[in-house]
């Protein structure tokens, strides 16, 4: 009897996959974000580096939820999650990420269509970091990012990797 009564107040609903709001066409390109990515970092070549990614809240917000892994000492093991949207506002793609070590980015960016490139731009204590996803190869997100800081002369750090879509 009672499971007749929970099925009558909480029917199945059969899922169904949710894209980007219709109403916001900037929101598509987010979509290239989409499925489980295997990243290769440059300077760390023994980080394993996991992401997948999903539509929210009606299709308004991508979440990224990401999972790093090097070794046995946990040294570059992180997990993190981040949020992206178009700010139809101020006209430009929003990115907030929050980490399990407690550390919280906010970026701002903007999409070239015709080099299919989403470039970012934080600030992270001093630094200033711009970084760049390329996808103009299918399957393929290049990254490049440059953190610059006014102190210590202009000094400058680079980093790039490459994710491959696994599915």
């Amino acid at each position: 009897m009672n499971l007749i009564i929970v099925s009558l107040l909480f029917p199945i609903i059969p899922s169904v996959e949710v894209g980007p709001n219709k109403n916001v066409p900037e929101l598509q390109v987010l979509s290239k974000y989409l499925g489980t990515w295997e990243a290769e970092i440059d300077r760390i070549p023994e980080l394993k580096s996991v992401m997948t990614s999903k539509w929210i809240l009606n299709g308004n917000y991508l979440e990224l939820s990401q999972d790093d892994s090097a070794d046995e000492s946990g040294k570059f093991n992180t997990k993190t999650k981040t949020l992206m949207t178009y700010d139809r506002e101020k006209k430009v793609y929003r990115t907030w990420s929050f980490d399990d070590r407690g550390h919280t980015v906010v970026a701002e960016g903007t999409w070239n269509a015709k080099a299919q490139t989403m470039t970012s731009t934080e600030k992270l204590g001093e630094w200033t970091i711009v970084s760049t996803a390329d996808f103009s190869k299918d399957g393929i997100i290049e990254w490049h990012s440059t953190a610059t800081t006014e102190k210590d002369d202009g000094l400058k750090k680079e980093a790039s990797s490459v994710s491959k879509r696994r599915k």
